[in-house]
């Protein structure tokens, strides 16, 4: 969980990945998972209020583009 979310994509992905070796240390492996909405799922209902299935398809071109 962020508290403050960078302006920029760029910075985001180093915040991101600098929090996930932080977290595993001398880890061999890691796997880093996104969340999934199944077809059917109680969320559903929500995902359909904010329109497009809860989906949000957002296209980065540079690490400078801004995540507003």
């Amino acid at each position: 969980m962020l508290v403050r979310v960078p302006d920029r994509f760029g910075d985001l992905a180093e915040v991101v990945l600098a929090g996930i070796l932080r977290e595993t240390g001398n880890a061999s492996r890691i796997d880093y998972i996104t969340d999934q909405y199944p077809e059917i799922s109680i969320k559903n209902t929500e995902h359909r209020k904010r329109g497009r299935g809860g989906e949000l398809v957002v296209n980065i071109s540079s690490p400078e583009q801004l995540n507003s």
